[in-house]
Formats: C-alpha cells, structure tokens, sequence
C-alpha cells in the first residue's frame, strides 16, 4: 500500500512537470511566432495592398485594421511579453512561497489563457498590447 502511493505521487509529480514544460515551450513558441505577427502584412501596414486594409489609430476599432509602427513600436510590441514577464517573476519571487507550485501554476496558466483571448479577439491596437502584456504576466508565473 505504500509503495502504490509513492507510485501514485511520483505520477503526480511527472504530470505537473509535463504540464508545466508544455508552457515552457508555448512561450519558445510565442517568441518565434512575435517576429511573424509584427511584420508587414499582419500588424504593420504593408503600403502595396492598402485595397483591402486600413490605417488603424490607438484606438480605433476594426479587424481590417493595419497599424504604422516605427521600428521603435514594433521592438517593443515584439517584446512586451518579455517585459511583463520580468515584471511578473520579480513579484513571483517575492511571494512565491506563500503561493505555493500548485497556485502558481495555476495562476500562470490562468494569465495565459485570458492574454492569448485578449489579444486574438482585440479589434485595435490597445488591446492587442494588453493581451500580450497579459500574456507576459503568465509568464513570469
């Protein structure tokens, strides 16, 4: 009986870690995808086929919408995540033995999942941001 719960706890264990590697490799793979997303076509205006786009402002609200991003704008939108995950962790690391793994991870993963709708669904540039940088909160976790 005790060698079965040893069995049971290690399983718990592996699974825990399968899980929390899984989004160790979903946020590799945001960074290779960032460098797609703002390129010209997707979120910066590409001047040639301007037809079936539109200039978008901060605000405004649209899925046609490109935006002219200075190479400035775009290294920081290519980088917010990163940003907001260094945020994160340093606050993580402050509390996360009050936390806990299980909490942590659990609030990580909550992040994840509220960042990646908000920015899939933002019809402008505001909430595009906020999506990423909630994204990036997930990921300090």
């Amino acid at each position: 009986a005790v060698n079965s719960k040893r069995v049971m706890s290690n399983a718990n264990v592996y699974r825990g870690f399968a899980f929390i590697a899984l989004g160790g490799a979903l946020f590799g793979y945001v960074i290779g995808i960032t460098g797609n997303v703002v390129t010209t076509g997707a979120l910066v205006c590409d001047h040639s086929k301007m037809g079936r786009m539109r200039v978008g402002g901060f605000w405004e609200v649209g899925y046609d919408l490109c935006y002219d991003l200075s190479d400035l704008a775009q290294g920081w939108v290519s980088s917010l995540n990163i940003i907001a995950a260094t945020l994160s962790s340093m606050v993580c690391f402050r509390y996360a033995d009050k936390l806990g793994r299980k909490r942590e991870a659990i609030l990580g993963s909550i992040l994840y999942f509220c960042g990646s709708v908000i920015a899939a669904l933002g019809p402008n540039l505001f909430l595009i941001l906020l999506g990423l940088s909630v994204y990036g909160l997930g990921i300090g976790f």
